[in-house]
């Protein structure tokens, strides 16, 4: 297939860090054009990728009017999500968007709906799918390896929160971001979940700020935090069975800085993982294994390895990938967030 030209709106960190690495690195993708409202990144980032001045943009707008764009990469802040997304419909072009697709529910409703009219592909950012010990797990599980699945334990821990140089940026900011880390990492978690073990049908969720203000970023004085510095959920999921979903940013331990652990748990059986460890995964499995309680080490085959960005490129080439995650999954991801800030706003389980 021809590489697929790609206009990418959004240079901040993980544009930097994933998204303009992935397109670079794929043969299957140019990255054709930039846009971000800051100036001095855009020439900095322009001059690294080796993207000519006349295809870098303030203006995502003037972007979305290139007729050789195919598809935009859209990485931007959670609140500068919506009118992008559905200017590229607009245009004709194929999507891939970051996580959580929207602020809300009706948001990502609203995208649906515009998706569906423009008949472009999405592809949402649920990083972990591209994981190699998650796409080994989720196959261990759907042949039935484990029997039912009955109880799913995900945490994902940062101490990020405690960097004193964060001053009160979006993420901090609910009418910015639309919640803390239930949105930066729940999300993934939650998508894992419903990924490895079914949907989910009913949370419980309790969260907490650890640091109540932060300082303005164009003063000295501070302001208030008004996102979730950590959340515990307790899930229900429609194939019967409860997974714990635990997300922190404020968890302070050595090997805390990017530590995500998963264990699914079902009547024949055991599948779980670290990321620490990418390529490696745990399980237990079959008779022997199950009467003993032994468990084995295996190096996750290579048919399993993924690239994020070289998946979207291909996906928007007519090959698609059997575990991308796409729209729907972001929006039934949004739902479930909605329902979880529902549920510990009022104290109470909430149905999804």
């Amino acid at each position: 297939m021809c590489a697929i030209k790609v206009g990418v709106i959004g240079l901040g960190m993980i544009a930097e860090q994933v998204h303009l690495p992935g397109l670079s690195s794929s043969p299957n993708a140019e990255i054709y054009a930039i846009c971000d409202r800051n100036a001095a990144r855009l020439h900095v980032i322009g001059e690294r990728f080796h993207i000519s001045p006349e295809k870098r943009f303030q203006d995502y707008m003037d972007l979305m009017q290139l007729p050789e764009i195919q598809a935009v990469d859209i990485a931007t802040p959670n609140f500068a999500h919506l009118e992008p997304v559905l200017a590229a419909y607009k245009n004709g072009k194929h999507v891939c968007i970051e996580k959580p697709i929207a602020l809300n529910y009706p948001q990502a409703l609203e995208m649906e709906a515009h998706a569906k009219t423009s008949g472009m592909t999405t592809m949402v950012c649920f990083s972990f799918r591209f994981n190699a010990a998650v796409r080994f797990a989720k196959w261990i599980i759907d042949e039935g390896c484990i029997g039912k699945v009955l109880n799913v334990y995900v945490q994902y821990l940062k101490s990020a929160a405690f960097d004193k140089s964060r001053g009160l940026e979006w993420r901090f900011q609910k009418e910015l971001a639309g919640s803390g880390v239930l949105g930066d990492l729940g999300s993934h978690m939650v998508d894992m979940t419903s990924f490895l073990a079914g949907e989910i049908k009913s949370v419980c969720s309790k969260t907490g700020i650890a640091i109540a203000e932060r300082k303005l970023l164009d003063s000295s004085q501070m302001g208030h935090v008004s996102t979730d510095d950590c959340c515990s959920t307790i899930a229900s999921l429609e194939r019967g069975g409860h997974a714990s979903i635990i997300v922190s940013r404020c968890a302070v331990a050595v090997g805390n800085e990017n530590s995500v652990k998963v264990a699914v748990y079902g009547d024949q059986g055991m599948v779980r993982f670290d990321s620490e460890k990418p390529f490696e995964i745990e399980a237990c499995s079959g008779k022997l294994d199950f009467t003993t309680g032994s468990a084995h080490t295996f190096e996750v085959p290579k048919s399993f390895y993924a690239e994020q960005m070289d998946c979207f490129a291909r996906n928007v080439g007519g090959d698609t990938d059997r575990y991308l995650p796409v729209l729907r999954d972001g929006v039934r991801c949004q739902k479930i967030l909605d329902a979880m800030i529902n549920s510990d706003e009022n104290g109470k389980w909430v149905e999804v």
